[in-house]
């Protein structure tokens, strides 16, 4: 049984064709890339979670997962139409049935689905890390909004790491 999930949330092609660029994409996206790979090679569960709504209708291409993302056909999916990864899914479900006590968070976007993703995350007693380097928005001060939700998730128990600092095994990061 695995301690340890990687979610890679809303990494969605319609979310980089927005008037405003996402922030540092192609860092962002070399860095979920980095940490699905090592998950893997770990035998992590690695969770991918898309998001559906009217700009983004399921099936549609803007849906789909970005092209840099290669997923394995042991990896997880979980379709939502909320916030947070954990609403009204089917997460909570899996991730206790693969033991899982802590989640790696990465994705889109920094103060809305990451932000609800980890908050709800800590609500059901999880161990929370946000990799630093591995979520961003399509703000107009992305940089502010990336450290305001830092800010505010560190309050509340969520572990901040670099990529660099992530180190899969199947207890612990």
């Amino acid at each position: 049984m695995k301690r340890t999930a990687l979610l890679i949330i809303d990494v969605q092609k319609g979310l980089f064709t927005k008037k405003i660029p996402v922030y540092q994409a192609e860092a962002m996206l070399t860095n979920i890339c980095h940490l699905a790979a090592q998950a893997h090679q770990a035998d992590i569960p690695v969770i991918y979670v898309q998001h559906t709504n009217s700009t983004m209708p399921e099936n549609t291409d803007d849906w789909q997962l970005h092209p840099r993302l290669q997923p394995l056909d042991s990896d997880l999916f979980i379709h939502k139409q909320r916030g947070s990864a954990f609403e009204q899914t089917e997460l909570h479900e899996i991730l206790s049935s693969l033991g899982v006590r802590e989640i790696v968070v990465t994705g889109l976007v920094s103060h809305g689905c990451i932000n609800a993703a980890c908050l709800d995350g800590i609500k059901l007693g999880y161990r929370v890390t946000l990799v630093s380097d591995g979520h961003s928005n399509f703000h107009q001060k992305p940089a502010k909004i990336i450290k305001e939700t830092h800010e505010k998730l560190k309050e509340v128990g969520v572990a901040l790491k670099a990529t660099c600092e992530i180190q899969f095994t199947d207890t612990t990061t």
